[in-house]
């Protein structure tokens, strides 16, 4: 929340929001991109998908917006396991989490590099970002505002 980002870089202003306005793009993977994807890419690192698809978007975005930070917003399912001190398995529905994460990208650096410090980044997320809203809001309303 007090990390200045640049904020991203526009083509375009952008118009009313009306369907009119936007524009569809389209890509498919075969089942054999899509198999090696999710099976075999993620094995070099010891990484979970999403390490390699952020690693990607932070790098697409960090090139296009002249760059070495990408801020994004992750949203986890809550299901995880949060912590062994937490047990979730007599529960019903979702903890969803929503948090910032900033990804810190080199452009020079090998890819290899880049895979790892997302990886390791990720990781030190305390309890996969369930506490952010808890803390956000949480002290907000305390402090009897309705947080943003």
């Amino acid at each position: 929340e007090r990390v200045e980002v640049k904020p991203l870089r526009k083509d375009s202003e952008v118009g009313a929001g009306l369907m009119k306005d936007g524009r569809h793009v389209s890509l498919t993977l075969t089942e054999e991109q899509t198999e090696k994807l999710l099976k075999q890419v993620n094995k070099a690192y010891n990484t979970e998908i999403n390490d390699i698809l952020l690693t990607a978007l932070g790098l697409a975005i960090g090139e296009w917006n002249d760059s070495k930070q990408a801020a994004i917003e992750l949203e986890g399912h809550g299901r995880e396991e949060i912590g062994h001190e937490v047990d979730i398995s007599r529960t019903v529905g979702w903890f969803t989490t929503q948090y910032p994460v900033i990804l810190e990208m080199e452009q020079s650096r090998e890819l290899s590099y880049q895979i790892k410090t997302v990886k390791e980044h990720l990781r030190r997320i305390p309890n996969k970002g369930i506490g952010y809203g808890l803390l956000k809001y949480g002290k907000a309303a305390a402090e009897g505002g309705h947080g943003s």
